[in-house]
């Protein structure tokens, strides 16, 4: 079971380009030994080429965490993905849920 798990829409890789805020956040949450986790829509796959198997994946990516909180950090382009994927987890998971970002 995982603390915190921040979701970010970053599509690659790549830990440099993931949002400042969430990194800073993690840092801060590890120094007082609480676990966390970014997960990436890079993680999860391209939600551009097969919509609903991303969508599906990055749900079950989320529940296998069991995180007690589950921060999705948003823009405008991925807000409703977020709200859909947020809705599921709280019906199947029940954790604390938040919504950041710009």
């Amino acid at each position: 079971m995982l603390d915190v798990l921040f979701v970010t829409p970053t599509l690659t890789r790549d830990p440099l380009k993931e949002p400042l805020g969430p990194v800073t956040l993690s840092t801060i949450l590890q120094q007082e030994q609480i676990s966390v986790e970014i997960l990436s829509f890079g993680m999860i796959g391209d939600p551009h080429k097969d919509y609903s198997a991303f969508f599906q994946k990055g749900i079950q990516m989320i529940l296998e965490k069991q995180p007690k909180i589950l921060s999705f950090y948003t823009r405008c382009d991925c807000y409703h993905i977020m709200l859909l994927m947020a809705e599921q987890i709280k019906e199947k998971l029940g954790c604390y849920i938040v919504f950041a970002g710009p």
